[in-house]
């Protein structure tokens, strides 16, 4: 028969496959599943599925390239419960360079249209900016383009804010 675990001559692992390339090279659609045996998780495991159901759950850091080895950064996908009340709340973390100070971190969302390469659509950078078709926001707000929106927009306060109607004109609330 075939073999189902194969460690080459380089001390690469191969499951579901007989030429490992990394360390460990999974082939295949089941998906691998890292968890401490947790009850009440069938029907919710994905092709990867990290940690346990219930309060504990799991974390994965994708490590991307940083400054040097002693300032890791990347991107991390990170959970809680509770906070607020009665929420599960999952947290997309950019790691900046050197997360005690100098160095920060953005997140950007990037698209393909079908005929060109890979494009960066919206970015958060590290002060809490968010552009929409720019990769500099200068504002909690920057969109380069036009805005179709349906509603009310106002500055300030609902109550004592301006209004700002679909027409263009501005007026007090």
């Amino acid at each position: 028969g075939s073999s189902l675990v194969v460690i080459n001559n380089q001390g690469n692992v191969g499951i579901g496959t007989t030429g490992p390339v990394s360390a460990l090279h999974v082939a295949g659609t089941t998906g691998i599943t890292w968890t401490g045996g947790g009850t009440g998780e069938s029907g919710f495991n994905g092709l990867v599925t990290v940690g346990n159901a219930g309060t504990v759950g799991g974390s994965l850091v994708v490590r991307t390239p940083s400054l040097n080895s002693s300032y890791p950064s990347g991107l991390g996908i990170t959970g809680s419960y509770g906070t607020p009340s009665f929420r599960s709340v999952v947290n997309i973390n950019a790691y900046g360079v050197n997360s005690s100070g100098g160095y920060g971190s953005d997140l950007a969302f990037s698209t393909t249209n079908g005929l060109n390469g890979l494009a960066e659509r919206m970015r958060i950078d590290n002060n809490g900016n968010v552009g929409i078709g720019t990769t500099g926001p200068t504002s909690k707000l920057h969109v380069v383009g036009d805005i179709n929106g349906t509603g009310v927009i106002y500055q300030g306060t609902v109550a004592g804010g301006v209004k700002i109607f679909d027409n263009g004109i501005l007026r007090q609330a």
